[in-house]
């Protein structure tokens, strides 16, 4: 399989932080009034709402993981599979057989997917549907369109080295 260049990489790789990012919370929002949440599972998911609402990215955990959570400055492993809205896929780690690995909040990937894997669990799944404005915006990039908007299905593999 042909290697990714360094802006699609960068690209795959945060939209798979905001595809962990709206795994991730996509609980926290949808399901409220079902269980009262600790103060951090609160503030996530007061984060959660701000993220969607100003940024208009959206966040929904597919299955939540265990232990510690990723926040800025952590590196991490994560797979991915990145489709556009009508369900093409243009990318995948799994197909590669490897996870990606960056360093969260450091530009290394696109806005959107970099700001959706923060607040994952190890093991959890998160679905990150990503505006082109935290995307790729109006450059077309590989098999994306230009202005599309973007989703990523992310399962956070490990956080650290």
């Amino acid at each position: 399989m042909a290697k990714l260049s360094k802006h699609e990489a960068i690209g795959v790789g945060t939209a798979l932080i905001v595809t962990f990012v709206v795994l991730f919370f996509g609980n926290y929002i949808f399901n409220r009034e079902a269980t009262q949440p600790s103060k951090n599972e609160s503030a996530l998911s007061i984060a959660a709402d701000d993220v969607a609402d100003s940024q208009g990215l959206g966040v929904m955990d597919i299955s939540v993981g265990s232990g510690e959570m990723v926040k800025s400055g952590d590196l991490i492993s994560v797979h991915y599979v990145g489709t556009l809205t009508d369900g093409v896929k243009f990318d995948s780690s799994y197909d590669r057989g490897e996870p990606i690995v960056f360093t969260v909040g450091s530009g290394q990937i696109i806005k959107g997917f970099d700001t959706g894997v923060v607040g994952m669990q190890v093991g959890g799944k998160r679905k990150l549907t990503i505006p082109p404005e935290l995307g790729y915006g109006a450059q077309t990039a590989g098999a994306i369109p230009a202005n599309s908007t973007i989703i990523f299905e992310v399962e956070l593999v490990k956080i650290g080295q």
